[in-house]
């Protein structure tokens, strides 16, 4: 069994939750979690994150609190306990480094930079967004009952294992994804129009891996639960954007007004957003698509 100590009080943040969570799944459950700010106890820890003031992965100690703090990415964004402990057990947990990096980019980095005060997103007026450290003050005891402080602390340790868990599932699979949907783009004849015969990935995934090259415009795919054929637009980086949105009159239309303006017999739905529609067969949504693509 491992001690893993980090500091104790209420005022626990995402930070040290995620890195005690990443080693509580690493060494399967045999930790001993410890919260302190006794000197003595900390020296007696297996692993000790976000406090002791030392990094240094020989010994067990992942705290950024040091003068110089532990370090930073490529990037700017400075690591924080998640990020040294991920940074050290997240190959492994994940299965490979693209899956790790992934949950490093998406999860690990957006939680370090909170901790560091690093502001990674823009405000727009008063709306900020709920972040997951929102979450984890959820957790939080008022007063000073220190063993329902470390319940606490133990049931955000849960939840942050489930999320966890949950991005190592999906990365795992985002990089598999990439591999069928490269093996596709590969063998297009038109590279602009991307098609799958399976539903085996989600088309965002498959759409994310595409717009890493610049003539991929619409992914096409079989939707089974509609009974339908669907094409997608590929976004323009991370945004919302896409690189072709389809014709302004199909958008919020349905059936046969769809078909009617659209000239394609078996056409089932436009998105008002324009960047999706659908057609009861595989060459009704590739007419769409031509369409789309033709029209200025």
């Amino acid at each position: 069994m491992k001690k893993i100590v980090t500091h104790t009080t209420s005022r626990f943040h995402s930070d040290d939750v995620f890195a005690v969570a990443t080693l509580d799944l690493f060494f399967k459950g045999d930790i001993e979690i410890v919260r302190t700010h006794d000197p003595e106890i900390i020296q007696t820890g297996d692993i000790v994150v976000d406090i002791g003031k030392e990094y240094d992965f020989e010994k067990g100690r992942f705290d950024h609190h040091q003068r110089g703090g532990a370090g930073e990415r490529g990037n700017g964004i400075q690591y924080a306990s998640f990020g040294l402990v991920w940074k050290h057990y997240g190959r492994e947990l994940a299965g490979s480094d693209e899956a790790s990096d992934l949950i490093d980019k998406r999860l690990v980095q957006p939680v370090d930079a909170n901790d560091n005060g690093q502001m990674i997103f823009d405000l727009k007026g008063e709306v900020s967004p709920y972040t997951v450290q929102d979450i984890m003050y959820l957790f939080r005891e008022n007063g000073d009952d220190e063993s329902k402080d470390l319940l606490a602390f133990k049931e955000a340790v849960k939840l942050a294992k489930f999320i966890l868990e949950k991005e190592i599932e999906n990365a795992q699979r985002y990089v598999e994804a990439k591999k069928e949907t490269l093996e596709n783009y590969s063998v297009a004849e038109d590279k602009r129009v991307i098609i799958f015969d399976n539903e085996n990935f989600s088309s965002d995934t498959r759409a994310a891996v595409l717009s890493e090259f610049s003539e991929p415009l619409f992914v096409i795919y079989p939707d089974k639960g509609r009974g339908s054929w669907r094409a997608k637009g590929v976004r323009v980086g991370e945004g919302f954007e896409i690189r072709k949105s389809l014709p302004e009159e199909w958008g919020g239309k349905y059936d046969d007004d769809l078909q009617s303006i659209s000239g394609v017999s078996d056409a089932t739905f436009c998105h008002r957003g324009l960047f999706t529609c659908a057609a009861k067969t595989k060459e009704g949504v590739l007419k769409m698509v031509d369409l789309a693509m033709n029209k200025s």
